[in-house]
């Protein structure tokens, strides 16, 4: 599998990941058997129905879900491997010029973001200046005179 990861801004990443062919077709044609033996379809006993009807009519069902899991399953490899800190969910895109079953690879690329790296600075030497308020006898009274003038009930 091969990857390339490119950063498009400073919290912006594009990787793009080669998946095996192979690998994902030999997924599709398992999981598609396995199904064969438990679908149930009108005119065929149960786990009797033809594999070439299974195909037509669940195959483009099976196979997004297994290049989904594939393509997920190389991402997170990656982004561990690479460790990389993902913010939020990448935006996974088909690369162009991709091949119907024909090519050896799967062309994907997933545009993501990363949390920012934080470097603290010294603060042994920083003063914090705590602000100090004086309150006068007056300004409680006044506050009080305030408070009772709004709470006021008028009968």
């Amino acid at each position: 599998m091969q990857t390339n990861l490119e950063t498009l801004s400073p919290l912006e990443r594009r990787l793009t990941m080669d998946v095996p062919a192979d690998d994902v077709n030999r997924e599709i044609e398992e999981r598609l058997k396995k199904l064969s033996r438990t679908v149930r379809m009108a005119g065929f006993r149960p786990g009797k129905v033809p594999f070439k009807i299974i195909a037509q009519q669940y195959g483009s069902q099976v196979r997004s879900e297994v290049l989904g899991n594939a393509v997920q399953k190389a991402f997170t490899d990656v982004v561990s491997a690479q460790k990389l800190r993902v913010a939020g969910y990448p935006k996974i895109e088909p690369r162009t010029g991709n091949g119907d079953g024909d090519a050896k690879t799967i062309s994907f690329s997933a545009t993501f973001e990363v949390y920012p790296e934080i470097k603290l600075g010294d603060v042994s030497k920083a003063k914090i200046e705590r602000p100090f308020l004086k309150v006068s006898d007056a300004d409680v009274d006044n506050t009080i005179e305030v408070l009772r003038k709004q709470r006021a009930t008028w009968l």
